[in-house]
């Protein structure tokens, strides 16, 4: 049984179409597809949200430290949902799993400075366990 040519031909158009469009995708970066607008906002973002940490560390009025460290908790979780972890990563060579943590022990750290400052506003033991803040 004889196959015919333009079957063959059409079978192997098909494929190396398939190969190349997955050659393609594994050697394009995940962050390829994003304009340099949008790249140059989230490094600007990332910036923002460190200094914003950095200012709350040095920072000598607890509540004005949970207000800035806030602020760069608020820019992270805007950045987790315009892009992925891996992406924003790429786009700004800093983890951002790892900066989360570092923001939440910061809020935990100026909370507990402002529970022994005023026990008033200590938190109960019912946030306690939700938050993680001893």
């Amino acid at each position: 049984m004889r196959t015919q040519p333009s079957l063959v031909a059409a079978v192997a158009a098909i494929f190396v179409v398939l190969v190349i469009s997955l050659l393609s995708k594994w050697s394009d970066s995940s962050t390829g597809s994003f304009s340099q607008a949008f790249k140059q906002t989230m490094r600007n973002n990332m910036n923002q949200a460190a200094m914003y940490s950095n200012v709350a560390k040095q920072d000598k009025h607890p509540v004005i430290a949970l207000a800035n460290c806030s602020h760069a908790n608020a820019y992270l979780k805007c950045m987790r949902r315009l892009a992925t972890d891996r992406d924003i990563g790429t786009l700004t060579n800093v983890d951002p799993k790892e900066f989360d943590q570092v923001l939440t022990e910061q809020q935990q750290q100026i909370l507990q400075e402002i529970g022994s400052i005023c026990p008033a506003l200590q938190l109960s033991n019912r946030f306690v366990v939700n938050t993680g803040v001893d």
